[in-house]
C-alpha cells in the first residue's frame, strides 16, 4: 500500500564458467528501516524466546500462522458455529494480527538505520573475500559476487537475480554464501532458514562451518548454530 522505491543489484560474474563448482558470495546492500520492534532490548527478548521455543519462531511466521489459524475459525463463524470456546481461540490470532498491522505501519514510517552493521559490514566482508579469491583463484571454483537490493521486502533483489540466472546455475555444484550483520557480536552460521517453513542448509557447508568452528576456537570467539 506504500510507494515503490528503486533498488538495484550489483553483480560481478565469475571469470571461470567452466569450473567444476560455483561459489556465489552474497550480501544485501540496502539498509532497513528502524522501528520499535527492532529495539535492542526487544530483539534480545525475541532471540531468547526463539531459543526456548520447541519450533522455529520469527515475525513472519507468527503473522502467517495466526492468519492460517484465523481463516478456518472465520469459516466456522460463517457456517453458523458460535461458541465461547471458538471466541477464545479466535481472540489470540486476532490480537497478533492487529499488533502486526500497527507494527508494520510504524516500521514503514520510521527512519532508515545508519546501516553500518546491517549491512555495510556484510558488503565489506563479501568484497574482501572476493578480492582475496580473485588474487589467488582456486582452479576448480568460479566465484561470483552479488550485492543484492530489496532485502527487506522478502529478498526481492535476490529473487530477481535468481529468476534471471536460474538456468545458468547447476543446483548440485552451485553454493551460496550469504554474509549479513558481521560488524559485531558472535560469529554464527545458519543450519536452516525460511520465511514460513525451515529448509535445511546444504549438509556439506554446515559440516564445513562446524569443522572450522571446532578447529579454530581461538579465532572464532563464540560460534553459534542458528535455525531460523
Amino acid at each position: 500500500v506504500f510507494f515503490r522505491r528503486g533498488s538495484q543489484n550489483v553483480v560481478s560474474p565469475g571469470p571461470n564458467p567452466a569450473a567444476r563448482a560455483r561459489l556465489v558470495i552474497c550480501a544485501h546492500l540496502d539498509a532497513p528501516r528502524s522501528g520499535a520492534i527492532y529495539n535492542p532490548r526487544r530483539a534480545r527478548f525475541g532471540a531468547r524466546l526463539a531459543r526456548r521455543s520447541p519450533v522455529p519462531l520469527g515475525p513472519y511466521r507468527v503473522v502467517f500462522w495466526s492468519l492460517a489459524l484465523l481463516l478456518p475459525l472465520l469459516g466456522a463463524r460463517m457456517a453458523g458455529v458460535d461458541s465461547n470456546v471458538l471466541s477464545v481461540v479466535q481472540l489470540v490470532p486476532t490480537l497478533v494480527l492487529l499488533v502486526a498491522v500497527f507494527g508494520l505501519i510504524e516500521i514503514e514510517l520510521s527512519e532508515i538505520v545508519p546501516g553500518a552493521n546491517d549491512n555495510a559490514s556484510g558488503v565489506a566482508a563479501a568484497v574482501s573475500l572476493a578480492t582475496e579469491l580473485d588474487a589467488d583463484p582456486p582452479a576448480n571454483l568460479d566465484v561470483w559476487l552479488v550485492l543484492d537490493g530489496g532485502e527487506e521486502c522478502q529478498q526481492e533483489g535476490m529473487r530477481r537475480f535468481m529468476r534471471a540466472h536460474r538456468k545458468d546455475f547447476d543446483r548440485a555444484t552451485t553454493f551460496f554464501l550469504s554474509i549479513d550483520s558481521v560488524g559485531g557480536g558472535d560469529v554464527c552460521f545458519e543450519t536452516s532458514a525460511g520465511w514460513l517453513v525451515s529448509y535445511a542448509m546444504d549438509r556439506r557447508l554446515v559440516e564445513l562451518c562446524t569443522a572450522i568452528a571446532e578447529a579454530e576456537p581461538a579465532a572464532i570467539r563464540g560460534v553459534a548454530k542458528v535455525s531460523v
